[in-house]
């Protein structure tokens, strides 16, 4: 340890122009302890590995983290890197969060399990900064999110790419982790001179065209291969998922049952069930036609609200014939929360049928006993309701609970725009800073209902949200697939093989 000693010290003599990239953090790899750093959680020390690398060790039943403030240019990326070892996993994050202004990238890198053979992985990824002035971010690194188990960070660095390779010239995170050189260190990538900054550029220019990064195209792909893996794992039998937004198409079938299982999905999550009960929201739209557009739900209908109190939900249709909604209410009368979800309802005989069929299964859970299938005649082809137990939805996503009543539950059916309902769920389980902003594209612009959307528009995840559910955007929808599905690859990316 005692040369890597000296050759620290030599290295903080460096001139900047010998540096091609400087690592933007101080104190990076706690050469110097915890100086720069603020501390939150007793548990974080610091020890020596063997190969003389100091860790951030954390051990503990809750999140302890290191901060440190950055301040960052606009409309750059930056490249984060770091090693992360976890050896006891229950929950949270261990890894990094950057708290600030993001247009891209995901705000939080690391890991959610337990490392490889309990051993060392590399985690790399990319941030692009908003076009506000130059601000202040702050990094933390450790573990977050109610965290508990145990875990070290290594070699963390921070690299400014733009300034690097100039905008719309960046490498993608894995070609530029690949073409580092061997003079990293905790100051940066050093430079001897023209002839490495060639080297390390042409090799970039190599790995990229190898095909780093994925194509729009392949994000849709991976967006809903994850909706239909999604749908497996909560118990979603009957259920195959064609597309986000919920455009007709053949091959794409639901049950009342399945799409029952995924509205206990969303009973489990704060944030959507904050955002599908909304009356009306106000979306803020940046760019070179920054405005502001106020959208409403669709999930409004005198009498059913005459009846309970609506507190969320998403309503569907195909053409203007099939009527769908699933919905969650609650009986003034006796307090009892009610999940329902009626497919199938026609519009020829009026908007009333789907939400009277709401009516008639809660109606039916009241009354249950035995099967009540030939004993209603449902205004729509199929039904289920559930009244709502104690306790955390999830633990009875699979196996549902007594307290749930079906009419020809089973019966397969095309889902219409209920699909957008696991879209926003696959988004804020891989999203964890809906305030991140996203650019619209060309090829995600399309016709539907909610407010009309332009190529370069920016929104935050959380207005893509209320988008979804309250204006049911097809736009929305796509923006969130491909924006979460190259997020999916990249993690993909980072896992062991």
């Amino acid at each position: 340890m005692a040369s890597k000693t000296i050759e620290k010290v030599q290295l903080k003599e460096r001139n900047d122009s010998e540096m091609l990239s400087r690592n933007l953090l101080t104190n990076a790899w706690w050469t110097n302890r915890f100086s720069h750093w603020e501390k939150l959680g007793e548990e974080l020390v610091l020890d020596e590995d063997d190969q003389g690398w100091m860790n951030l060790t954390m051990d503990s039943q809750g999140s302890a983290q290191l901060q440190q403030s950055l301040i960052l240019k606009e409309n750059h990326c930056y490249f984060i890197m770091f090693d992360v070892k976890v050896t006891r996993y229950v929950n949270g994050l261990f890894g990094v969060h950057v708290n600030g202004r993001l247009i891209s990238g995901s705000s939080r890198l690391g890991v959610r399990r337990q490392t490889k053979s309990k051993g060392y992985e590399t985690i790399v990824g990319i941030v692009k900064t908003s076009s506000f002035p130059s601000q202040e971010y702050t990094l933390s690194v450790g573990s977050m999110e109610s965290a508990n188990g145990a875990g070290n960070v290594r070699r963390l660095s921070v690299y400014d790419l733009t300034a690097i390779y100039q905008a719309g010239n960046e490498p993608t995170a894995e070609a530029f982790l690949e073409a580092l050189p061997d003079t990293q260190d905790e100051f940066g990538v050093a430079s001897t001179g023209r002839q490495l900054f060639a080297a390390l550029d042409t090799k970039i220019n190599r790995l990229s065209g190898k095909g780093f990064g994925a194509s729009d195209r392949e994000a849709h792909a991976a967006f809903l291969k994850e909706m239909n893996q999604k749908a497996c794992e909560i118990g979603m039998e009957q259920t195959k998922i064609e597309n986000m937004h919920g455009f007709k198409v053949d091959g794409q079938v639901s049950t009342a049952k399945d799409f029952l299982k995924l509205g206990i999905q969303v009973l489990g999550s704060d944030k959507l069930v904050k955002i599908w009960g909304t009356k009306d929201y106000t979306v803020r739209i940046e760019g070179g036609n920054s405005r502001k557009e106020t959208v409403k739900t669709t999930l409004r209908n005198a009498f059913l609200e005459e009846k309970y109190t609506v507190l969320g939900g998403k309503t569907g249709t195909i053409g203007r014939d099939v009527l769908d909604v699933i919905t969650l209410t609650v009986d003034p009368s006796s307090g009892d929360l009610y999940l329902a979800v009626v497919m199938g309802a026609t519009g020829v005989t009026g908007e009333n049928d789907r939400f009277e069929a709401v009516h008639q299964l809660i109606t039916a859970c009241k009354n249950k006993s035995g099967n009540v299938g030939s004993e209603v005649s449902l205004k729509a082809t199929s039904g289920m309701a559930l009244r709502v137990p104690n306790g955390n939805p999830l633990y009875y996503t699979n196996q549902l609970p007594n307290s749930t009543i079906g009419i020809h539950e089973t019966q397969v059916v095309t889902p219409a725009a209920l699909s957008k309902v696991m879209t926003a769920l696959l988004l804020v389980e891989n999203i964890q800073n809906l305030n991140e902003i996203g650019m619209i594209v060309s090829s995600d612009i399309t016709g539907g209902s909610g407010p009309k959307m332009f190529e370069g528009d920016r929104i935050s995840f959380k207005d893509a949200l209320y988008l979804l559910f309250l204006a049911s955007s097809n736009t929305a929808a796509k923006f969130i697939s491909r924006e979460v599905g190259h997020r999916i690859i990249q993690m993909r990316e980072n896992l062991p093989l």
